[in-house]
């Protein structure tokens, strides 16, 4: 018997609906982009790039992000400022005193698909921009450089993106085994989540662990690293484009099935290229209830990001929350999925 549940991480894809086997995929086939280990180890290249060819000094990183990501590039000889942001805030770049030249850069960041500062009043710095939550659309940017995870919107077991179409290439992170066998690992709990949906393998908590422990070691300098032939081959047969446009249709779906309350908002995009179903709740107390309510009905939600330093980006991120709508489900599931956030409400 087939298992439900929706959200959390990807399952390999077996179905011809999502991949074409016998095609190159040519969505990332770009002369003017490199696929990395994962989006930091892409970040990393183009920092580096920038630093040893064109004197990059200062790089501004806005206050709420993943700060992961900025402990993985910290070994880079550049100075790390942070521009206060909150989502759905701010509305423009601001450091006192910046220093608007080519040897400084900017990282500005496509905040789940629905918002982004403008950053027009910057004239010189390099524009880096992440686009982790709305890949789509990377290539309509104006930024300098263009980089992002793979893995967070499209089911693969690691992968991260750098374009330059707007700028001189970028460095071309060296391979290594670690990678390739970390890669081969997620595949592997890819695979079993595959056939825990299907039925035919019950220990979620081997593949849940698996999942887990690879998490982790994108800390590790392995991680700068290309992408593993084995995900960049997986990569190129996934239909992207369909997988992005059943989102798009699955999120119109929710939005029009979604009854409004007073004890949320709904963040949302005109045009459905949302990262996930993004709710902005009142209060932590509110939305920790609401969202072990989801897990115990096998909803299992995404919260963005822990460790905040600064106190609007702590309430910020104990107040959001993202809830799967992607390719995987069915109009049936999407039905399923906010009747029950519905019903949660309808008690409240």
């Amino acid at each position: 018997m087939k298992i439900k549940e929706y959200g959390s991480d990807f399952h390999y894809i077996d179905s011809e609906k999502w991949r074409a086997v016998n095609t190159i995929n040519s969505f990332f086939a770009e002369n003017d982009l490199n696929l990395y280990y994962s989006g930091r180890a892409a970040l990393y290249a183009i920092l580096e790039t920038g630093i040893k060819n064109n004197g990059w000094h200062t790089l501004a990183i806005p206050s709420y992000y993943c700060h992961e990501v900025i402990n993985f590039i910290k070994p880079l000889s550049i100075t790390i400022e942070y521009y206060e942001i909150t989502p759905f805030k701010e509305i423009e770049f601001n450091i006192e005193n910046w220093e608007d030249s080519a040897q400084t850069a900017v990282l500005i960041v496509d905040y789940f698909g629905v918002d982004k500062i403008d950053y027009s009043q910057l004239k010189n710095s390099i524009i880096i921009e992440d686009f982790t939550h709305n890949i789509e659309f990377f290539k309509k940017s104006k930024a300098d450089y263009c980089f992002g995870s793979l893995r967070k919107a499209l089911p693969i077991p690691v992968g991260g993106f750098c374009y330059f179409g707007n700028s001189k290439p970028v460095a071309i992170a060296p391979s290594n085994l670690q990678a390739d066998s970390e890669t081969m690992a997620r595949f592997s709990a890819m695979y079993l989540k595959n056939q825990f949906l299907k039925g035919t393998f019950a220990n979620k908590d081997f593949f849940r662990k698996l999942y887990a422990s690879t998490e982790e070691n994108f800390t590790h300098n392995f991680a700068y690293s290309s992408l593993p032939n084995s995900a960049k081959d997986y990569l190129n047969s996934l239909l992207v484009q369909e997988i992005f446009d059943a989102k798009k249709k699955n999120l119109s779906l929710a939005k029009s099935l979604l009854q409004q309350n007073d004890s949320f908002e709904l963040m949302s995009s005109k045009d459905n290229t949302d990262f996930a179903l993004t709710l902005k709740f009142n209060d932590s107390e509110i939305r920790d209830s609401f969202k072990s309510y989801l897990i115990n009905h096998n909803i299992f939600p995404i919260v963005l990001w822990p460790n905040q330093f600064i106190a609007a980006n702590k309430q910020f991120e104990q107040t959001i929350l993202f809830i799967h709508v992607d390719f995987r489900y069915n109009k049936e599931d999407i039905t399923t999925i906010i009747n029950i956030i519905n019903h949660y409400f309808d008690k409240v």
